[in-house]
C-alpha cells in the first residue's frame, strides 16, 4: 500500500440491515433475537424500565444499577463474582433516559447455569447495607473530584439552557445527594420497576435453539405486572437569556468550550441526514472539526460533536478543552465549521 496516495472515494454500496426475530411472550415481555456469531458467545440484555428522566434523585438510577450484584437472597456478591469470574463471563450495567440495562457477556456452554444467576441479581438483589455505603462512598468521592474539572463544570452548566432548567436531564449530582440515599430507597425504585409489561430482553451471539428456549422459558415464568409509567419529557423553548453562561474555576490550565443547539427530533425525517451531517462535523477523528481545530492549528488535543435525539427534539452538541486564552479563536472556529 502506497499512503502517498489516497484510496479512491467509492459511494456508498447497498447496505441491507436485518431485522431481529421478536418473541412476545404472554406476560408481555419482548424479547429480540439476533444471531449470527461464528464464536460459541452470546450477550443478553434485559432492558427494565425506569432511567435518569424517572429518577426522582439524580443518581439514584445508576447508583441502584451499579450495586444490582452486590448481593442478592441466594448469593452475596462474593460469590456472584465468584461464579463469574470461574464461567470465563461478565456482567455490565448502563442507564439511559428512560430504561436501565443489565448485560450478561457469557460462552454458549455456560450460559444454561448463568442464566438463574443473572435472574436472580435483576429480579432478586438485596442491596446490603455496607456494600451501599462503600459504593456510595465511592461515588461521592468521584463527583468531588469531576467538580474540579473544566469538562465538568461545562456540561453542567449548559444542560439547563438547552434542556430547560425544570428538566430531569438538566439535573446535576453532588455528593450530599448520594451520601443521603439508602438502601431502602435504591430498593424500593428498583422494585418498582420490575414490572413485566415494560421489560424487554435482547439475545445476540451464536444463538442455539437450546439458548433460545432457555430465554424463552424463564422469562415466560415471570408474572404479568401493570406498566411502569414512563416520563414524558418536554423541552422549554431555547433560552433567550442568558444564551452563554461563564463559570470560573480559578487556578484551571485549561477551559472547556460547550455548545448545544436544537435540532429536529428523530420522527422528523430529517434525523437520519442531520445524524451524517453530525458525524461529518465532529464525530470520529478525521471529522472537519479535529482537521481544523486540532490538525492544522493545534488548538485542542481533541474536539467532538455528537447528537442526542429524543422523538421531538434533539441537541447537537459540540464539547473540547482548550488553552484559557484560545477560548474566542476555537469558538469563531466552532461556528465557522458548522
Amino acid at each position: 500500500m502506497n499512503r502517498t496516495i489516497a484510496p479512491q472515494v467509492h459511494n456508498f454500496g447497498p447496505l441491507h440491515l436485518t431485522s431481529p426475530r421478536v418473541i412476545r411472550l404472554h406476560n408481555g415481555i419482548h424479547i429480540y433475537i439476533e444471531t449470527g456469531s461464528e464464536a460459541d458467545v452470546n450477550r443478553l440484555t434485559i432492558a427494565l424500565p425506569g432511567g435518569g428522566a424517572e429518577e426522582p434523585v439524580a443518581g439514584l438510577a445508576s447508583c441502584t444499577a451499579s450495586l444490582l450484584a452486590e448481593g442478592t437472597n441466594h448469593y452475596s456478591g462474593a460469590d456472584i463474582a465468584a461464579r463469574l469470574e470461574y464461567a470465563g463471563a461478565w456482567t455490565g450495567t448502563s442507564v439511559s433516559t428512560h430504561h436501565t440495562s443489565i448485560t450478561l457477556y457469557s460462552l454458549n456452554d455456560k450460559f444454561a447455569e448463568l442464566l438463574p444467576l443473572l435472574i436472580d441479581i435483576v429480579f432478586h438483589p438485596i442491596f446490603p447495607a455496607e456494600a451501599t455505603n462503600g459504593i456510595l462512598r465511592r461515588r461521592a468521592a468521584r463527583i468531588e473530584i469531576e467538580r474540579r474539572k473544566v469538562s465538568f463544570l461545562a456540561d453542567e452548566a449548559i444542560r439547563p439552557l438547552a434542556y430547560g432548567a425544570s428538566s430531569p436531564l438538566a439535573r446535576s449530582e453532588s455528593a450530599e445527594q448520594i451520601l443521603s440515599l439508602t438502601p431502602d430507597q435504591l430498593r424500593e425504585f428498583h422494585y418498582s420497576r420490575l414490572s413485566s409489561n415494560d421489560i424487554h430482553v435482547f439475545l445476540s451471539g451464536n444463538i442455539t435453539p437450546r439458548i433460545e428456549a432457555l430465554v424463552t422459558d424463564t422469562f415466560s415464568r415471570i408474572a404479568s405486572g401493570t406498566s411502569f409509567g414512563m416520563s414524558s419529557l418536554s423541552f422549554a423553548p431555547p433560552a433567550e437569556s442568558p444564551r452563554e453562561v461563564l463559570v470560573e474555576l480559578p487556578g484551571s490550565q485549561q477551559s472547556a468550550v460547550n455548545m448545544m443547539i436544537p435540532a429536529p427530533g428523530r420522527l422528523d425525517s430529517s434525523f437520519v441526514s442531520l445524524r451524517c451531517a453530525v458525524t461529518a462535523l465532529g464525530g470520529y477523528f478525521g471529522s472537519r472539526l479535529m482537521l481544523n481545530i486540532r490538525e492544522a492549528r493545534g488548538l485542542t488535543y481533541g474536539i467532538s460533536a455528537s447528537l442526542f435525539g429524543y422523538p421531538e427534539r434533539s441537541f447537537i452538541s459540540v464539547a473540547t478543552q482548550t488553552a484559557c486564552d484560545s477560548v474566542k479563536d476555537v469558538r469563531r472556529l466552532i461556528l465557522e465549521e458548522i
